[in-house]
């Protein structure tokens, strides 16, 4: 049976009041006003709004479970969670870890995608934070696990789970780290510039090389300096160039949102979460890696202070940068959907409400709090 959503949609490029179609998890029609339609299964949302899937692109766990535990219970678990808030698609991020650990994790995240679509898993790939980091700016990384791109195990872990590895962050000033951008960017993966004290002119460098991104601004990177322009600024003054961004509040001051959303615009922000197991859980003590994290409110700490990851949802994120950036909620959701989506090479599948892409659909009601998320076309989440 045919399923007909009805509502304001989004997609994000443009708002009007219409209706999708769905077939098989897949969108086979997307137009204005609502038609009669004998036999479809008919869900109508009214003036809420219909938006595609949110994607995120950073996130390590939720609703306490993390990618490096290894586990398809806790990759189910993640799925769950983000689906309530309007997440269908994630890229699983393993952080600096010891090699055995990632790849455990790599190899149960590829197990589980293999069961897709029978199963909605909103998995779609892996994301490597590290381990070819800068020392200098480890962020919560771990230092014990920092590998130099000169030794790097991520060629061989590509050629073992191919089309698994999506996109990897490293920091492109370290010795080797052209060589391995260069080797990455050959076989289609995304490289990404980030736990990194590189200068202003070895980040334009590195986007000669290919990388096209930059993780979560202004968070684990040489800074705004008007004398040393670093990573940020080179991030900001490239326009081909994408940007992470950690919307809460709490890893960038609401006036560096508003600034980063008028330099670059909805096209080459993504919004991400960077959120650990304990989002959705409270206070409390918990672990990124090997390291232990402390939260308390919105804030998640290691012991010597430093910011852990977060527990931000990506809903709160969307109404965040509404309110700290005054965008409207075409572009509030292209950040969280479309840009993300492209900056990885998973637009032909996912971030917007077009004909022939799977049916990942959010319906977000007046005070955009999620109402419905469909994964492929099936139901995986809706308010009570």
């Amino acid at each position: 049976m045919d399923k007909v959503i009805r509502g304001i949609l989004v997609t994000p490029f443009e708002q009007f009041p219409g209706e999708i179609v769905i077939e098989d998890g897949i969108i086979t029609e997307v137009v204005p006003g609502n038609r009669t339609r004998a036999g479809a299964e008919v869900m109508d949302f009214g003036d809420c709004f219909v938006c595609p899937g949110f994607v995120d692109l950073h996130i390590h766990g939720a609703g306490g479970s993390d990618v490096l535990d290894g586990s398809s219970l806790g990759l189910e678990t993640m799925s769950r969670f983000l689906a309530a808030h309007g997440v269908t698609c994630f890229l699983g991020t393993v952080t600096t870890a010891p090699v055995e650990a990632m790849v455990r994790a790599i190899e149960v995240a590829a197990a589980a995608m293999s069961q897709a679509p029978a199963k909605p898993l909103s998995l779609r790939g892996i994301h490597l934070e590290g381990p070819h980091i800068s020392v200098d700016k480890l962020g919560a990384q771990d230092p014990e696990c920092v590998l130099s791109p000169e030794n790097s195990p991520i060629l061989q872990l590509i050629e073992r789970f191919p089309g698994l590895i999506r996109t990897v962050t490293l920091a492109p000033e370290v010795p080797g780290a052209e060589s391995l951008v260069q080797s990455l960017v050959s076989k289609g993966i995304k490289v990404s510039a980030g736990h990194s004290n590189a200068s202003f002119d070895q980040v334009q460098q590195a986007f000669g090389w290919g990388v096209n991104r930059v993780t979560h601004l202004f968070n684990a990177m040489s800074q705004v300096h008007h004398r040393y322009p670093g990573l940020a600024v080179a991030a900001l003054l490239n326009p081909n160039v994408y940007v992470e961004l950690i919307a809460d509040g709490v890893h960038v001051h609401p006036a560096m949102v508003q600034l980063a959303c008028k330099v670059k615009g909805p096209e080459r922000v993504c919004l991400i979460t960077d959120s650990i197991r304990a989002a959705g859980l409270g206070d409390g003590t918990y672990t990124l890696g090997r390291l232990d994290v402390t939260v308390k409110g919105n804030q998640a700490r290691l012991q010597s202070g430093a910011l852990a990851g977060s527990v931000l949802t990506m809903d709160q994120a969307v109404r965040n940068v509404m309110s700290f950036a005054q965008v409207p909620l075409t572009g509030a959701v292209m950040m969280a959907s479309y840009t993300p989506a492209e900056a990885v090479g998973l637009e032909d599948r996912v971030g917007s409400l077009d004909v022939g892409k799977d049916a990942d659909i959010v319906v977000l009601n007046a005070d955009l709090e999620v109402q419905m998320t469909l994964v492929r076309g099936v139901e995986t989440f809706r308010r009570g």
